[in-house]
């Protein structure tokens, strides 16, 4: 009986000692080489409406089209706005770009407004950043002034 037990202890002691590798077969830790941090990169934060005009007058519904550097797109959205000349919202879209978002330079967008008046009304149409964290230091947006028509 005691033999059996020594054969017992004697396999677990080598089947622990097989599981822990010896100290000088171990890997050493490479100590990562310093990144250098640059500040105050300046990137192109221009948003460029083509379509329409600026103080265009337009008529529902109507596209609107242009360029917003791709660190504005979230998931390769970005939204439109518009807004009439007492900031309340008239139509809200979400739209998808196509091209490669995940760039700093300029991608495309475009996307359909719709409103509804009854005479013709000032209004802006606001190209914004999505920003889901809420920090107002995310926010980023643009504002052209266009025309309403009945």
């Amino acid at each position: 009986m005691k033999k059996n037990i020594l054969i017992g202890a004697l396999i677990f002691v080598l089947g622990l000692s097989a599981c822990v590798s010896p100290a000088k077969n171990r890997k050493k830790r490479v100590k990562p080489e310093p990144v250098e941090v640059v500040e105050n990169i300046e990137v192109d934060n221009e948003v460029n409406v083509s379509v329409p005009a600026s103080g265009a007058e337009v008529s529902s519904p109507f596209l609107v089209s242009g360029t917003a550097p791709g660190f504005w797109y979230i998931e390769a959205q970005i939204i439109l706005e518009l807004r009439d000349a007492d900031g309340k919202m008239l139509d809200y879209k979400s739209v998808m770009t196509y091209d490669d978002w995940m760039i700093e330079e300029a991608v495309s967008f475009d996307g359909e407004l719709s409103f509804e008046v009854s005479e013709t009304t000032n209004a802006t149409i606001v190209v914004r950043r999505e920003n889901v964290s809420g920090l107002p230091e995310h926010e980023m947006s643009f504002e052209m002034p266009v025309v309403l028509l009945p």
